[in-house]
C-alpha cells in the first residue's frame, strides 16, 4: 500500500495562501519511491554464530553474578564481629555514629580485606546493588544526599574537602544489630584463636577469599528460618605466606597473601562452628572415610569429599608446627660439618734406599667404587632463603662465585619457581665443602629475582644458608633422579677426586696411550 504525496500549501507572491483543493492535486501523483529500497547486505548469522553469541552472553551474565556475590561476601566479612575487633577505625566510627551508619567508602578503605577487592574497584552503587541481591540480610544500605555550599562551587579544594567530610553524600551502611555492638566489648585474640581452624585441599572453585567463605558456610547446617538475620558463620579467612607458615607466627589476624596456595585459616563466629567443621572433616581422611559411610547432604559436601578436603584446629596446627621446627633444627645441627684436623700422611712401608732422603709420602685421596656407588656421596647441598621468583641460570651464576679461580663446580640447580629453597648438585665433595664455607663466611642475599652476584645481608635480612645433605635425606633425594644421571654424577665425582675411569680403560689400545685411529667407512 502506497500513499500519494500531497505538497504543502504554497504561498503566492502577494503573501496570500493558495487554497488547496482537490483540483490542485494531479489525478495520479507520482510517489517518492515506486518500490522499497533494496535491503542492505550485511553479515548473515548462522546457527553456530547465534549459539556462540548466546554462550558468550550467558558466560558474561554468570561472571557478573559471581562478581556480585563476591562483593556482597566481602562487605559482610568487612562488617563481621571479627572485623569489628580487628579494625579500630571501624569500631570508633560505629561508636560515634548516632544511628550506627558509617560511610561505605570508609568501610572499604579500612577493611582488613581491602586487598581482596577487585581492581579497578567497583563503584559504591555496585556494592549496594550486590548486597541487596545476594546479602544475607543483616546489613542495610542507604544513600545520603547533601547540597554543597555555594563557596564549594568556586573553590575546588573546598569542594574536595566537603566530599571527604563526615557529612558528604554517598552510600552509608550499618548492621541491623548495631545497638548491641555499639557499646559491647569485642572478643580478643585468644578467643578468636579457639575459633580458628586450618583447612587444605579446597576445591578449585573455592580458591578465592569470598568463594572459600561461601564454601565453608555451605558446609555448616543452615540456620532456622525463624531466626533473625545474623552475621555469617565465617568471620575471617587468611591465606598464610610461606615465610610466616615456616616461622609459625600468628596467622589468624588478617595478614597474609592475596593468592591462595591450597591452604588457609578460617575463623568462625562460634566455637561450635569450628568444632563441628573439625569433627565432620577430620585431618585423617582415610579413617574418616572408613568410619563414615553416610552420603553427603549437599553438592558442596560432595565436592569437598571428592577433593579430599580436611581440617584441623589451630591449636593442633601450632603443636605440629613446633614439633616440625624442632626436628628441622635437629637436622641442621647434625648436618653442620665439624672441624677436623688434617689427616696424617701415610708413610710407605717400603725400604728406604737412601737414609738421607725422607721417605716418600702417599697422600690419601677419596676413591669411589663405580660398581658399588649408586650416587655420589657428599655432593648434594641444600640452600635456603633464595629469591622465590629467580631462575636456575641466575642461581648457577650466583653460586659459581665460590669457584672463581676455576670452572664452576655446580653441575645442576634443582629449583622450582615460587619456593625459596633449592638443591645443588656439585661435581665433587670438595666443591660442596668449598661452597658451604663460602656462604658461611660471607652472608649474602639476592636483592632481586635476577641478581646473580648477591650483596651482603644487613639488619634483619635473612642471608642465604647452605647445608651439605647426607644420610637418609641424601639417599631419598638421589632415588628420584634418573639412573643415567646418577651414573654420570658418580663418574664425574671419581674423575674430579683423582680416581681412574674404569669404564674408559677400554677406549685405549693396550700397551699404548695414544688415541685410537678412526676407521674409514666403506662405500
Amino acid at each position: 500500500m502506497s500513499f500519494n504525496f500531497i505538497p504543502r500549501a504554497l504561498k503566492t507572491k502577494n503573501g496570500k495562501a493558495a487554497a488547496a483543493s482537490s483540483s490542485s492535486v494531479p489525478p495520479n501523483p507520482t510517489p517518492i519511491f515506486t518500490q522499497r529500497p533494496p535491503p542492505v547486505e550485511g553479515p548473515r548469522l548462522t546457527p553456530n554464530t547465534k549459539g556462540k553469541g548466546k554462550e558468550k552472553e550467558l558466560s558474561r551474565i554468570a561472571k557478573d553474578e559471581e562478581l556480585e556475590r563476591d562483593l556482597a561476601t566481602l562487605l559482610e566479612l568487612s562488617f563481621s564481629d571479627y572485623a569489628f575487633w580487628s579494625a579500630h577505625g571501624l569500631r570508633q566510627a560505629v561508636s560515634t555514629s548516632k544511628d550506627g551508619f558509617v560511610p561505605l567508602r570508609r568501610l572499604l578503605n579500612e577493611s582488613v580485606f581491602s586487598a581482596h577487592i577487585p581492581q579497578p574497584r567497583p563503584s559504591e552503587s555496585a556494592f549496594a546493588k550486590a548486597l541487596k541481591a545476594h546479602g544475607s540480610g543483616f546489613l542495610e544500605v542507604r544513600i545520603l544526599f547533601t547540597e554543597p555550599s555555594q563557596g564549594d562551587w568556586n573553590d575546588p579544594d573546598a569542594q574536595m574537602e566537603s566530599e571527604q567530610g563526615e557529612d558528604a553524600g554517598g552510600y552509608e551502611i550499618r548492621r541491623k544489630d548495631w545497638h548491641s555492638i555499639k557499646d559491647a566489648h569485642p572478643l580478643w585474640g585468644t578467643a578468636w584463636e579457639g575459633r580458628t581452624i586450618y583447612v587444605e585441599n579446597m576445591p578449585p572453585s573455592a580458591r578465592s577469599l569470598p568463594s572459600l567463605a561461601r564454601f565453608m558456610h555451605a558446609l555448616l547446617p543452615p540456620p532456622s528460618p525463624s531466626q533473625s538475620p545474623v552475621p555469617m558463620a565465617v568471620q575471617s579467612i587468611t591465606f598464610p605466606n610461606r615465610q610466616s607458615a615456616s616461622e609459625g607466627s600468628n596467622l589468624s589476624l588478617g595478614f597474609g597473601e592475596i593468592k591462595c596456595r591450597g591452604f588457609a585459616f578460617v575463623t568462625f563466629r562460634e566455637v561450635e562452628h569450628a568444632e563441628r567443621a573439625v569433627q565432620e572433616w577430620p585431618w585423617d581422611t582415610q579413617e574418616a572415610s572408613e568410619g563414615n559411610t553416610a552420603t553427603p547432604s549437599n553438592t558442596t559436601a560432595v565436592e569437598a569429599k571428592k577433593c579430599g578436603f580436611r581440617t584441623m584446629s589451630k591449636g593442633t596446627w601450632v603443636a605440629l608446627k613446633e614439633e616440625y621446627l624442632a626436628y628441622q633444627a635437629h637436622l641442621l645441627d647434625l648436618s653442620k660439618p665439624t672441624a677436623s684436623p688434617d689427616p696424617e700422611p701415610v708413610r710407605s712401608s717400603q725400604p728406604i734406599p737412601n737414609s738421607n732422603q725422607p721417605p716418600p709420602l702417599i697422600h690419601h685421596t677419596p676413591v669411589f667404587e663405580h660398581e658399588l656407588e649408586t650416587y655420589p656421596r657428599g655432593c648434594l647441598v641444600f640452600v635456603r632463603n633464595v629469591h622465590p621468583e629467580t631462575n636456575k641460570t641466575t642461581l648457577k651464576a650466583l653460586f659459581s662465585a665460590a669457584f672463581a679461580e676455576e670452572s664452576s663446580g655446580v653441575d645442576y640447580v634443582d629449583f622450582q619457581k615460587g619456593i625459596d629453597s633449592c638443591h645443588l648438585r656439585l661435581s665433587t665433595p670438595a666443591h660442596a665443602t668449598r661452597l658451604w664455607s663460602y656462604l658461611d663466611s660471607r652472608p649474602i642475599i639476592q636483592a632481586s629475582a635476577l641478581d646473580g652476584e648477591g650483596r651482603v645481608a644487613s639488619g634483619d635480612e635473612r642471608p642465604i644458608i647452605a647445608e651439605i645433605v647426607d644420610g637418609k635425606r641424601e639417599e631419598l633425594y638421589w632415588e628420584r633422579v634418573p639412573e643415567k644421571v646418577r651414573r654420570e654424577s658418580v663418574l664425574k665425582a671419581r674423575i674430579g677426586a683423582g680416581g681412574h675411569d674404569a669404564g674408559g680403560a677400554g677406549n685405549e689400545p693396550e700397551g699404548g696411550s695414544g688415541p685410537r685411529k678412526r676407521r674409514r667407512k666403506r662405500g
